[in-house]
């Protein structure tokens, strides 16, 4: 099995294609003087990849 992620603004799936708005984010900024609890809207996008052999095995998929 193959996973590759990205961090985004916005990930939707449609109609068996994937699309990513602000792509790439590594960090997030919180503005100066904001109000704890500090509100952030990220999203994550997933293509897993499974050979054809593994396709009627239960897998499982992790994220932390």
């Amino acid at each position: 099995m193959k996973v590759t992620a990205l961090l985004a603004y916005h990930v939707e799936a449609v109609d068996n294609l994937l699309y990513a708005n602000g792509a790439g984010i590594n960090r997030t900024f919180v503005p100066p003087g904001a109000p704890a609890p500090f509100g952030v809207h990220l999203s994550l996008g997933l293509i897993v990849e499974v050979l054809w052999t593994e396709t009627s095995q239960p897998h499982t998929l992790l994220v932390d």
